[in-house]
């Protein structure tokens, strides 16, 4: 009575508000404190749910609380030593034990107590039942009480190990076989591989004596000494065939299918496997699997690619889903959405019902999960229907055949979603989603429903969770310059050109996802709310427009100065943008934060598209000289940081051509002139006529200082305040300023 007597003081004191019971949190506390000794949280609560049972929902009475203390310490002292006999049991000093050995283990544990249905349940609680054991996998089953069953003694626990160890064998015999196996089929990729490097050799080496007759004559031949023509010079490649365009479409399926292969045999072989594996070991795993889809797929037998090791890996989307539809498939999809859009207006539909009935329908169309094998099917198809559609583009049955310009502008696009698909770092799915909204035009927004903004959101949302970047993104290290001093064809510059673009790109969403949550984003967030109305908002957003194409347009000295301070710019106005676009999104005051970055996000990632369009399309007549100067400004955009992509989103500004630029500098010297007499006119008011005839020089002083006040103001976007500096006069002296103003914004 004592004993109780003094637990029920304890509990008593516990039990502070005098509730009747004591819970979890309480319960680890005291024991903690009274034994001096951590206790498991996992212990504590299968300990309350054993003595107080499963309803009490982690409390404890007064007449359980003895019990429970009791019931801990039993545990502690279980853990205790089973651990020192798993210890002892693990010889090989691995951190496991084999199967036969956890029985052992768990009937010495619980003797006479010990049941085999506890066992049992032991062993399909694993995902691998007969694989060696961790201690963590089998501590709270030694802990527990065990389940009622029936009781075995020593020798029927012997006979149960004597029967894992023979199905453990069993096991190994069949594994080794397997391996046999692969090792025949390996030997089969070998030789596939050796025939088509051989096949690639004897390709190359007939396109480089092509080269020679084409570039020196026929004589070369005759004289050949086994190197390229110009090969010191580097060969300008100015057009491309249909080869070339057709190898160019394979190479992009081919990233797409390598990605997929790798992923699948990785899930095929199990994670634990695969990561104890040396790279040369995976590789040869992919290629035997690889070599088998292409002798599949080159002779049509689908079934048998159904039928691959690896096939039946299951993947949560279509490549439907993931990729959207080709080209041809996409204009017929677009031409529907027009003629429901125009009927479903005639019969008084409003913009959001279309937008919902649309994105119903396209949801019903691309829903369902796909094996790899089927997938690997489908993007064969995708492959064919492809090469059909560029063919017929080619003998102009789509209108018009294509001129040599357009073929390179072609042949560079598909280079371009070479480069998407190889650089995205993440898995299959969103590398075919990056690629597959690389083939199409992108709307900024669509006058009805767009898919492909869906899968801009979802690959916005993955590369957020992907980065979580909380550190800023180190600055490009300024990188030499390949392109310079070599003699390049207008081919290779475009494709450098593309590729320059990519990584600046690709540096900006990372600066983005760093804006959007780095460690700094949370300050900035709390600014943007402290400004309560969306006016505010887009008040500051237009004086941080004005401060940025200041800086963009300033000395590049002055630009690496002031680098730190654009970036601060940028952060303030992606947060009051981010506060905006919850508001303009349908239901986004339902959207979480992350959510709403998505679509920021998403943003970003169409007027990178669309930027990629704007760019093929200027490339496509232009000559060596002129490509590379659209080289030297895009590189020079990366290794400075300049962030105009953030920039033209958050901030709506843009670059303007250099035609572009012809002509706002004649609109500046125009109100130049008409700003210089309206200050003169109110300086005249200020000082009255009396006082105003003073000398020349004095006059010229105190316009210039008037001037150098206003565009102080003007550059800083505080409009108000020049206004109030002069009064209503100075509203028409910016009249050049608001129209410059409106024709970027047009622009844009």
């Amino acid at each position: 009575m004592g004993v109780e007597s003094e637990f029920d003081t304890i509990f008593d004191l516990l039990d502070a508000r005098q509730k009747g019971f004591i819970e979890y949190n309480e319960i680890l506390d005291f024991y903690q404190a009274f034994y001096f000794m951590p206790v498991a949280r996992d212990q504590v609560h299968e300990a309350i749910k054993h003595v107080c049972g499963k309803e009490a929902d982690g409390r404890c009475r007064k007449s359980q609380f003895l019990d429970l203390v009791v019931e801990l310490e039993r545990r502690r002292q279980v853990e205790q030593g089973s651990w020192w006999d798993f210890k002892a049991l693990d010889t090989k000093d691995a951190d496991r034990i084999s199967v036969k050995e956890g029985l052992f283990l768990m009937k010495a544990t619980h003797q006479e107590h010990f049941t085999t249905i506890t066992w049992q349940s032991f062993l399909e609680s694993r995902s691998h039942p007969h694989e060696d054991i961790n201690y963590s996998e089998i501590r709270m089953w030694l802990c527990n009480w065990p389940l009622h069953g029936t009781h075995c003694g020593y020798d029927e626990v012997i006979a149960m190990g004597e029967k894992l160890d023979k199905e453990k064998k069993r096991q190994d015999m069949q594994r080794r076989k397997k391996v046999m196996n692969l090792e025949d089929d390996f030997i089969k990729a070998i030789e596939a591989q050796e025939k088509q490097q051989y096949s690639n050799k004897f390709r190359n080496e007939a396109k480089r004596k092509l080269n020679r007759w084409v570039q020196l004559g026929v004589e070369s031949l005759l004289f050949d000494d086994g190197y390229d023509a110009f090969e010191g010079d580097g060969t300008q490649r100015n057009t491309v065939s249909v080869q070339d365009l057709m190898e160019a479409m394979d190479e992009k399926y081919d990233i797409l299918r390598e990605k997929l292969l790798w992923e699948a045999t990785q899930k095929h072989v199990g994670e634990s496997i695969w990561s104890s594996m040396r790279e040369s070991e995976h590789e040869e795993q992919v290629l035997r699997v690889k070599t088998k889809e292409t002798e599949y797929r080159v002779k049509g037998d689908f079934e048998k690619i159904t039928q691959l090791s690896v096939s039946y890996q299951l993947y949560n989307s279509t490549l439907i889903s993931m990729m959207g539809y080709e080209r041809l498939a996409h204009l017929k999809y677009l031409k529907e959405l027009q003629d429901k859009e125009k009927k479903m207006k005639l019969d008084g539909k409003t913009s959001d019902e279309i937008y919902q009935v649309f994105s119903e329908e396209h949801m019903q169309k691309i829903q369902g999960r796909a094996t790899a094998g089927q997938l690997l099917i489908d993007l064969h198809k995708r492959h064919v229907s492809e090469r059909e559609f560029v063919l017929s583009l080619l003998k102009g049955s789509q209108g018009r055949p294509l001129f040599a310009a357009e073929m390179v502008t072609e042949y560079v696009h598909y280079v371009t979603q070479q480069l998407i698909a190889a650089w995205e770092p993440s898995q299959l799915e969103y590398s075919a989603m990056a690629m597959g909204i690389s083939e199409r035009t992108q709307d900024l927004k669509s006058s009805c429903y767009d898919y492909d903004r869906d899968l801009h959101e979802l690959l916005g949302l993955h590369r957020l969770h992907q980065d979580g970047a909380s550190k800023r993104p180190d600055k490009p290290s300024g990188e030499h310059f390949p392109m310079e001093g070599r003699n390049r064809g207008i081919v290779d510059l475009q494709v450098e050109i593309m590729r320059a673009v990519l990584r600046k790109q690709m540096h900006e969403r990372m600066m983005m996802s760093y804006m959007l949550q780095g460690k700094e984003s949370t300050a900035w967030r709390a600014a943007a709310n402290r400004r309560p109305s969306r006016e505010d908002k887009e008040q500051r957003i237009n004086e941080l427009r004005t401060l940025c194409s200041n800086w963009r347009q300033s000395p590049l000295e002055y630009i690496r100065s002031k680098q730190n301070a654009h970036v601060k710019m940028l952060l303030e106005g992606t947060w009051l943008y981010h506060a905006n676009k919850q508001l303009d999104i349908r239901g986004g005051h339902n959207l979480t934060l992350t959510q709403v970055s998505a679509h920021v996000m998403a943003d970003l990632q169409q007027h990178h598209s669309r930027e990629l369009e704007r760019i093929l399309l200027e490339m496509q007549h232009k000559d060596s000289k002129d490509l590379m100067s659209i080289w030297r400004r895009e590189y020079g955009a990366l290794n400075e940081e300049f962030l105009d992509g953030i920039s033209a989103v958050i901030l709506g500004t843009f670059e303007l051509s250099f035609e572009e630029l012809e002509i706002v500098a004649a609109l500046e010297a125009k109100y130049d002139v008409l700003r210089d007499k309206l200050l003169m006119d109110a300086l005249l008011k200020q000082y009255g006529e009396a006082e105003w005839k003073m000398s020349e020089g004095d006059r010229q002083r105190l316009l210039i200082k008037l001037k150098l006040e206003e565009r102080r103001l003007r550059q800083e976007g505080k409009f108000d305040q020049a206004a109030k500096l002069l009064g209503d006069s100075i509203k028409v002296a910016l009249l050049g300023f608001y129209l410059q103003k409106r024709l970027c914004s047009v622009g844009g």
